[in-house]
């Protein structure tokens, strides 16, 4: 995810989008992510911590929802702040 980020950023710059407008959904400067595993869990089930940093706009929640159930998983703990 890290590395997505970082070519999305590299493909505003060449793209001349360094000012990104309000309805732009390719990660700004100061927007990231992280994924780090928490273990197997049990058995075929794998845990996983995502840590998402990113401006607040409308959709948000329901974008984070939809990325999680593209691959098949599930949130268990959301924290905002």
């Amino acid at each position: 995810m890290a590395e997505a980020v970082d070519r999305l950023r590299q493909l505003r710059k060449q793209a001349g989008m360094n000012g990104a407008e309000p309805w732009c959904l390719i990660p700004g400067e100061s927007d990231g992510a992280t994924v780090s595993y928490c273990g197997s869990g049990d058995g075929k089930k794998k845990m996983m911590r995502l840590s998402v940093c990113c401006d607040d706009r409308p959709g948000l929640n329901g974008d984070l929802r939809q990325a999680i159930r593209s691959v098949r998983a599930r949130a268990v703990r959301a924290e905002i702040s």
